[in-house]
């Protein structure tokens, strides 16, 4: 009996330990949370152009961006970061020819994605075939704009590295 009443209390002594270190860790993350925060309104990054702690970016500014985050991600040398910064801004500029997109808050207005879906509904079918041709036709463009640049991202890079940069979202 007196077995069983130690090993009971000691079970629930270590879900209440396990209860305060959670409770803690919970406290350690908001409070960084709220450091982080502070932190950026200080440097200003909630001023014009950011939502929610978030930029929003212009292309050139995105492209940027994805280089550094692939040099950091790809553990790049100099030499082969200096080389990727610009084809991946070639292959970026090609690639946003073939689809360009609005990337930018002041360029977005609301309800233009619902005015599109509400206009392809008015469409006949004749013209909603010749869309999806293209559509399928550009994706081949992609495709090949892919491959050509596979070759040239080899040149410095290795095959997980290349496959990394390609699937990478825009």
């Amino acid at each position: 009996m007196k077995k069983l009443f130690i090993l009971a209390l000691s079970a629930v002594m270590a879900v209440s330990v396990a209860a305060q270190d959670k409770r803690h860790d919970h406290a350690r993350g908001e409070k960084a949370t709220k450091e982080i925060r502070a932190e950026e309104q200080r440097d200003g990054r909630f001023e014009k152009g950011w939502k929610d702690g978030k930029k929003h970016m212009t292309r050139e500014e995105r492209v940027e961006f994805d280089i550094k985050h692939f040099t950091k991600e790809l553990y790049l040398s100099d030499k082969q970061a200096e080389n990727f910064a610009k084809t991946y801004r070639e292959y970026r500029a090609k690639a946003d020819e073939l689809f360009p997109q609005k990337c930018c808050k002041d360029e977005f207005k609301e309800g233009e994605k619902s005015d599109k879906k509400e206009a392809r509904k008015e469409l006949s079918d004749k013209e909603l075939d010749r869309l999806a041709k293209e559509r399928f036709a550009k994706k081949r463009e992609f495709i090949k704009l892919q491959e050509t640049y596979y070759d040239k991202f080899r040149k410095d890079l290795n095959p997980r590295q290349v496959e990394k940069v390609l699937k990478h979202k825009k």
